[in-house]
């Protein structure tokens, strides 16, 4: 039986390592990490198993570690004639994005393709193409919504110191902190990442025709309780039902301590029916106005991303009452796990 190189490594090069384990090349990334862990005494096999070598593969990383080092684990510079067409590609692609305007339209292999041609005279397989925009730290991304450039940003600064104060007030007993907002959701199924075997097939199926249903909630700053009343429009009555929830809750014939309530200038929110009913609850709630285009300083927006992401998503509702079940399944789930007091949702009127 051949016996195992023995390997050590002093402090200086377990640091090395460590530092090329991290290397955006994936292979002397794995090379490391595989000389490591032998380092901390697991064995070929499980370290096989864990990086997806053969055994033969981990046994040769750990006699080019013993015979030179780190530098035994670095990938070999490519030998051969020059690359050409990726530095070219890789050039044409960068002045595409220099010169993009908004309006135009998506930067496509076939419209890199089409410049590369123009500029040069040569194709370049789309295949090849990829690969080299990759490994150069490009990437088939999808790109978000901004409302940034809209915003006043000594507003939104205002805005968000003012909630500071607000939460530690919250934290400290002083009021209670509630961030209130609408969603929506859909028996057409919302799409989210899952995991699942390489190659498989992924399918929602969906309905002929969606049913909807509004979210309108609000959310303790201090716990995290969701409180959503679900109805089937998204109207100033519809929100004042949702006042009048929180009046059996947090009004005065429940709590003595005074509510401060986070709002968007939605036009539910500002509406002569809505402006009445929040004067008439003037003595115990207070609304604080966000900024104009600022969801981000409004903490309920993640509660709907979360109730949508891990709750609804991927999921076959097939009618309202399935729709209006699973949403009631979500709130009492997400209140669940944050150890609070679960309320009860209303189904739509």
């Amino acid at each position: 039986m051949t016996k195992r190189t023995v390997i050590t490594a002093d402090a200086a090069t377990l640091a090395d390592l460590r530092v090329l384990a991290k290397s955006k090349q994936r292979a002397e990334a794995h090379r490391a990490l595989a000389v490591i862990w032998m380092l901390d005494g697991i064995g070929d096999a499980e370290i096989a198993q864990r990086l997806g070598m053969a055994m033969p593969t981990v046994r040769m990383h750990r006699i080019a570690f013993a015979r030179n080092g780190v530098a035994g684990l670095r990938a070999k510079p490519h030998v051969g004639r020059p690359a050409i067409k990726g530095p070219a590609a890789i050039a044409v692609t960068e002045r595409l994005l220099r010169e993009r305007q908004d309006n135009d339209p998506p930067l496509t292999l076939a419209r890199i393709q089409a410049a590369y041609l123009a500029e040069s005279g040569q194709t370049i397989d789309a295949g090849h193409l990829s690969v080299v925009l990759r490994k150069k730290g490009f990437s088939w991304r999808k790109p978000r919504h901004t409302l940034q450039e809209r915003q006043d940003v000594a507003a939104v600064a205002a805005g968000r110191a003012g909630l500071a104060e607000l939460k530690r007030r919250a934290v400290a007993g002083a009021i209670r902190l509630l961030f209130g907002d609408e969603s929506e959701v859909s028996t057409h199924p919302y799409l989210a990442h899952t995991w699942a075997p390489k190659g498989f097939d992924l399918k929602v199926q969906a309905p002929g025709q969606a049913k909807r249903r509004a979210l309108l909630g609000v959310r303790d700053a201090v716990d995290g309780e969701l409180i959503v009343e679900v109805a089937k429009t998204k109207r100033s009555t519809d929100f004042i039902r949702l006042l009048e929830r929180l009046d059996a809750i947090y009004g005065p014939r429940a709590s003595t301590v005074p509510v401060v309530l986070v709002l968007d200038n939605g036009p539910i929110h500002k509406s002569k029916l809505t402006t009445k009913a929040l004067e008439e609850r003037s003595s115990w709630l207070t609304p604080f106005w966000l900024p104009a285009y600022a969801p981000e300083l409004n903490d309920i927006e993640r509660d709907w991303r979360t109730l949508k992401r891990l709750h609804i998503a991927n999921r076959v509702l097939r009618g309202e009452a399935e729709l209006e079940a699973a949403v009631h399944d979500a709130i009492h789930a997400i209140n669940q796990a944050r150890g609070v007091h679960v309320v009860e949702l209303s189904m739509a009127a």
